[in-house]
């Protein structure tokens, strides 16, 4: 080129900028990388400057045939975006060199690409080459497909470097560490030379880059490279049996990183062997690498659906030994990925976490909603969470007989990693719907018919082809394996086989039992023992069956999968071959491994850590081979002397790590708890220990032994560090704190003093925290405090703008829950107690044993409500081993409290630690809420204006409440044939007085509109209409003989005949019921008829105790007559067994001479006698004051052996207890209660009244309390 051209002489791609801006820094390559949709800078030098005339212009060019018409070349001007979208800028220019700043669009292909100048001077332009960079997906970008909006979500899915794999299978779920390294050396040239030797490229070239902007397509490519089965280029070769001798076991990786990079030192060969998390692991190493989010999913008990009949069929031999018969299987659990993309080819409702696997790609959300015709292969991972389960008897002659359908076994605790910890997520709500659920079913349903048409029959969903017509036969008995001992490799396995006789009737039940090793896709290897015995039961009798299982059975037979399944067969004689199948599979426990490390350790070091391990076996081992892990680095220590029978071996590695100290100490530090405890609202909370919120600074003073200048030097390096479980944050003293982030500013100094305004982040995890000073060469504790959730804080998620709302929902220790029925809402007083001395404490330990049970050992997710409101809900009613409180609705409170005795949260909390954390009986709802709200059912959070609007997918649980409050009551008569008939239909039922309390005051609040539109409204309309569309479109096409509709329909039946049912809504306790009952003939005929009307008591939930009244009537009604009734139900019918919630049930149901059946039913609630609480006019802090209580018996017995509990936070000190002694019938007797107020402001006194008739009669007043 002629010297007086205008030509660039150098390029600098400014890396550190680029690569900081684009989050691309990680990368080890040294060429610019970077994402696609936003801008990055170059500087070009030139050799001279450039003059009038010259205009300069860009070209990309990706691929080997680069075309504008494939969008895989672009040639942009200066200042001015190309019709592909790239544009370029031109900056700052000095003498010699000039900056550009060029813009990619936020579809462009990705991969490398040649960047080149034009330069055109009149007709004349020449081109320069200079250089290559990388483009990648950018989920940064909102207009990016792979945008993704939360940053913490994009910190896990596309930059962290290490995961967590979830094996085991669905009762005892395992972690596993991985390393991805997507930015280690080479991977990514690895990754895009993937690409470029996948089938897609080979067919056509072109084609295949000009579609790499696509990450659906990148992800359909890069998953069919991973498996070598079916790609000579592939990185994994698959492999589940047999010998791995001479190649790599796959159990033993645990990084993608050494298999890409011996993948392609083996001149991109297929290594040999991976298996399915194996897979998973490198493709998330690649999409993460290439910027696609990416992550890990475990689906236990998943099935492999051959025949795709939406059934796995599982056969076993007369003796119970599992068969190696048949195509499909069920696995002990199965791993893929989910990446996250839009999805335009099906719309915006489909977009998210789509699924990949070795076979190509599917969308979750179309697993769930079962539309498993949408592209890629949704159907089989649809079958993977959701097919029934038959298990088959094969016999001698070759005939089967199916003996078990399973539809809930599959696609069980479908887990993932938590963001920014090592915790497990359960996401099996996003695959489908709750087991045995209307809308699980109606999906199962939906998706059987578009496989095999509308016109689906029950045959198609039962069986395979070969299916028996016999009918499942209840053998009447049940059974399961239960573990005498935990299973421990080189042990003896030892079970107890349970079996129960559920009948009145004796049985003798053969049973041959079968063990045998298996894989973890539940295929059998050898059968290691077989046994057959028979056992009596008499009626309703249960007897425990041993089952040994020694070391040398099964020693030689075990896979490295460490599994073994055990199944009986029992058959119940003279029941004509009636089986039961049990099955179960063990997982054998490895010994542990201990490493010891020395207390002290200095940096640069070295330093011996100690590793012991223990030989499980009753023989000698040898040829063992240590593999450590340190830095990401693995060594190999081969351990040359045989470890003898349960004898520990020790070894030594080397690490180095750092301490030391500085001549400076710290007299004292003053957390100033008074006034930053005022600042941030928890002076209630303590007095004495430091409690702030987040995202709000506090201020403490430090101060020295000697004159801090003296140190200068040293305190440069001065940092404060915020240390709790599982998280060390560090951040230097500054003149200028950053409030948004951990920081500490210095805002008065003296000599010997510091005082410091420490300020957390409004995102910050809560929890308990030390906090330390650290110099150059030591750390010393300042003192602790505890962190807490922020109303007040703007940038606080759970920030609350109104003052009153906050003082009510935060500061509020005082609370109202409303019971009763629709039309008689009865407020009973609750005491939240979440202020008193240990409450923080416990809630704390709470959520300690809470994230424990679910393995969550990173306290990151404490930083967000919803986990936090998650995890405490899941330890209130658990289960009976480990929840807070033991629900029970049925009144038989053994050993236990009544729900309806307890006055408020702290006791119950208090109880449940002191009891080591085991469940208090008893609760029901509103001990489960109320405790809740104490603290920091699975049931939420649910957004309210969610449930309203019928947006059911949004998480969590919107379903669940919008049922609760949405669904349609049916009443059915079940006549003398067993038929069901209905009777009443409608939504009055449902929904209806939805209160809380007041702000502010103590008056019930009807929040009924926040959760649904006016019943009958053309806006509920809508909304029902909006959920239920789906259901109603596959009752259209779906044939009415379907086995699915296991709920009758409800016929029309012309109104004859028209009932109404009318009583008070509540009643006094001690009254009789009066009812009216007016029947209406409209029928225009004369009607014989017959009508049945009853009373029954009720549980809070619905469910009847017992019948207390009944009574029958028979008349004629002439055309266009009514007839009403007058009854009185006695006091004495009820008084006996009227139930602790004191609710009564009343039904009419009207039978006509034609047969037809009229209904109508209403609830009431008997209330208690009034228990009246009055205070003096005014009452004074400090001064000594008496209350009244009084009891009105209204019945014609005496009440007996009544006490009386009183509380009240600021009145009286603790709970007392009053023996009232009997209250005479019709009379009142009074109670006095001397009392001295030591807090000022509104005070609550709450009286709770027990006694042999009354156990939940409570009272509550407030009085405003005057300042000394």
């Amino acid at each position: 080129m002629a010297s007086g051209y205008l030509t660039p002489t150098h390029i600098s791609w400014q890396p550190s900028v680029n690569a900081s801006t684009h989050h691309t820094d990680r990368y080890t390559s040294t060429e610019l990388t970077v994402r696609r949709g936003q801008a990055f800078t170059i500087t070009l030098y030139f050799n001279r400057p450039q003059q009038a005339g010259e205009h300069l212009a860009f070209v990309t060019e990706i691929g080997p045939s680069p075309s504008e018409s494939h969008r895989t070349r672009a040639v942009f001007n200066l200042s001015e975006v190309g019709a592909s979208g790239w544009s370029a800028t031109q900056g700052p220019s000095e003498s010699g060199y000039t900056n550009f700043t060029i813009s990619s669009p936020a579809n462009a292909v990705i991969g490398r690409y040649n960047l080149i100048l034009q330069v055109t001077s009149g007709n004349k332009s020449i081109s320069r080459f200079l250089g290559q960079f990388v483009l990648l997906f950018n989920p940064w970008c909102p207009g990016d497909d792979v945008y993704m909006a939360n940053e913490n979500e994009r910190q896990e899915y596309v930059l962290n470097e290490n995961g967590i794999i979830f094996v085991g299978n669905a009762k005892y779920i395992e972690a596993r560490g991985w390393y991805y390294g997507q930015f280690q050396d080479h991977l990514l040239n690895v990754c895009l030379t993937m690409l470029d030797l996948s089938l897609y490229y080979r067919q056509d070239p072109a084609i295949d880059v000009s579609r790499r902007g696509d990450p659906k397509y990148v992800g359909r490519v890069i998953s069919s490279m991973i498996n070598g089965n079916d790609n000579d280029n592939g990185v994994l070769l698959g492999k589940w049996e047999g010998s791995f001798h001479s190649h790599e076991n796959p159990s033993r990786w645990d990084s993608s990183v050494v298999i890409l990079q011996k993948w392609r030192q083996d001149n991109y060969k297929p290594v040999q062997y991976g298996q399915c998390w194996v897979f998973a692991g490198v493709m998330c190493t690649v999409l993460r690498c290439l910027g696609i989010p990416t992550r890990l999913v475990s689906n236990f008990n998943s099935a492999h659906d051959v025949d795709r009949n939406l059934s796995i069929d599982k056969y076993y031999d007369s003796s119970g030994k599992s068969l190696n018969i048949g195509k499909d299987s069920t696995w002990d659990y199965h791993v893929w990925n989910e990446s996250w993309f839009v999805r335009p080819d099906l719309g915006s409702s489909y977009n998210g976490w789509q699924v990949l696997d070795a076979t190509p790609q599917e969308q979750s959300k179309a697993i769930k909603e079962g539309d498993v015709n949408l592209d890629y292969d949704t159907l089989f991972v649809y079958t993977e969470v959701n097919a029934d389960c038959n298990r088959w008897i094969v016999y001698s002659n070759g005939t089967k007989k199916r003996v078990y359908c399973d539809t809930e076994i599959i696609g069980r605790f479908i887990s993932t990693k938590a963001v920014g910890s090592n915790s497990r997520v359960d996401v099996t709500y996003n695959y489908k719907y709750p087991e045995g659920s209307p809308e699980e079913r109606r999906v199962y349903k939906k998706a059987l018919a578009k496989i095999l048409g509308p016109n689906i029959t029950a045959g198609h969903t039962e069986s395979p082809a070969e299916r028996s017509s016999e009918t499942l036969r209840n053998p009447g008995i049940s059974g399961k394996f239960k573990l005498a001992e935990p299973p421990v490799f080189g042990k003896d396995v030892s079970l107890i086989l349970i079996l129960n006789n559920l009948s009145s009737d004796q049985k003798t039940v053969k049973v041959d039992m079968s063990a045998s090793t298996v894989l973890y896709t539940r295929r059998a290897v050898t059968e290691i023992l077989k046994a057959t015995t028979s056992v009596d039961l008499g009626p309703k009798q249960g007897k425990h069956i041993r089952l040994n299982i020694p070391y040398s059975y099964y020693g030689k037979y075990l896979t490295t999968d460490k599994r073994i399944q055990v199944t009986a067969l029992c058959e119940v004689m003279h029941m004509h071959g009636v089986k039961l199948l049990v099955e179960k599979t063990i997982i054998l426990e490895d010994t542990n491994i201990i490493i010891k490390i020395p207390r002290q350790v200095v940096v640069n070091k070295a330093v011996a850590l100690e590793i012991s391990y223990a030989n499980p076996l009753p023989e000698p081992v040898s040829r063992c081979v240590l593999l450590v892990t340190l830095m990401n680095q693995q060594v190999k220590i081969n351990l040359h002397k045989a470890s003898n029978p349960k004898k520990f071996s020790k070894t030594k590695a080397v690490s180095q790590v750092t301490v030391g100290a500085l001549g400076l100490s710290i007299q004292k530090c003053d957390f100033k708890i008074a006034m930053n405890n005022n600042n941030h609202h928890t002076e209630e909370i303590s007095t004495e220990r430091l409690m702030v919120r987040r995202g709000q600074p506090f201020t403490i003073s430090v101060s020295f032994s000697a004159p801090v200048h003296n140190y200068l030097q040293h305190l440069k390096r001065t940092l404060l560090i915020a240390q709790t479980d599982g998280t060390r944050t560090e951040f230097p003293i500054s003149s200028l704190g950053d409030q948004k982030q951990w920081s500490a500013a210095l805002e008065e100094q003296d000599p010997l003093f510091w005082t410091i305004s420490v300020s957390t982040p409004a995102n910050a995890p809560v929890g308990q925290y030390a906090l330390l000073l650290h110099t150059s060469k030591s750390d010393c504790l300042l003192g602790n405090f505890t962190l807490l959730f922020n109303p007040w804080c703007r940038d606080d998620e759970v920030f609350l703008a109104n003052e009153a709302q906050r003082q009510e929902y935060i500061l509020n220790q005082e609370g109202i829950i409303y019971q009763g029925t629709e039309n008689a809402v009865l407020a009973q007083p609750w005491d939240f107690g979440q202020f008193e001395e240990d409450i923080v404490d416990i809630c704390f330990t709470l959520l300690d044993i809470g994230e424990r049970h679910q393995r969550d050992k990173d306290h990151t997710q404490r930083k967000n409500p919803v986990h936090i409101c998650r995890t405490v809900a899941a330890m209130l009613n658990c289960d009976k081993l480990r929840g807070i409180l033991t629900e029970c609705g049925t009144g038989q409170y053994y050993n236990g409290t009544p729900p309806s005795q307890w006055l408020g949260s702290s006791p119950i909390l208090r109880q449940w630690l002191a009891s080591q954390c085991k469940p208090v009986r008893h609760g029901q709802c509103w001990a489960l809420a109320a405790v809740m709200c104490s603290g920091p059912s699975f049931c939420g959070p649910a957004p309210v204006h969610a449930i309203k609007e019928g947006d059911t997918e949004a998480d969590y649980d919107v379903c669940y409440f919008f049922a609760a409050i949405n669904a349609k009551c049916q009443i059915w008569i079940q006549k003398a044939d067993d038929t069901l008939m209905p009777a009443l239909s409608g939504t009055k039922y449902t929904g209806n007085n939805i209160s809380t309390k007041g702000v502010g005051s103590e008056r019930c609040e009807d929040i009924t509109h926040n959760y649904k539109y006016p019943e009958g409204s053309l806006q509920e309309k809508e909304v029902l209409d909006k959920v239920y569309r789906k259901i109603k479109k596959l009752e259209r096409t779906s044939s009415s003989e379907t086995q699915f509709s296991s709920i009758p329909t409800a016929l029309e039946e012309p109104v004859n005949l028209f009932i109404h049912l009318q009583s008070e809504s509540s009643l006094l306790l001690g009254r009789d019921v009066p009812l009216s009952i007016e029947v209406f003939n409209h029928s225009g005929t004369e009607k014989a008829t017959h009508l049945v009307v009853g009373i029954q008591s009720l549980h809070y939930d619905g469910v009847p105790i017992t019948q207390l009244w009944k009574e029958e009537f028979n008349f004629i009604l002439k055309s266009n007559e009514a007839n009403n009734l007058q009854v009185f139900v006695p006091y004495s019918r009820y008084r006996e067994e009227l139930g602790e919630n004191h609710l009564l049930r009343l039904t009419a149901v009207l039978r006509d001479e034609d047969s037809y059946i009229y209904f109508a039913q209403e609830e009431i609630s008997i209330c208690d006698p009034p228990l009246t609480i009055e205070f003096p006019e005014n009452m004074v802090q400090y001064q000594p004051s008496t209350a009244k209580i009084s009891l009105l018996n209204p019945l014609i017995e005496p009440l007996k052996n009544c006490v009386i509990v009183v509380a009240g936070r600021g009145l009286i000190y603790r709970q007392r207890k009053y023996r009232f002694g009997s209250v005479q019938p019709q009379s009142t007797q009074e109670l006095q209660i001397p009392l001295t107020p030591i807090q000022a402001g509104p005070r609550r006194l709450t009286a709770h009244l027990t006694c042999l008739q009354l156990q939940n009669l409570k009272s509550y007043k407030t009085i405003d309390v005057a300042a000394a």
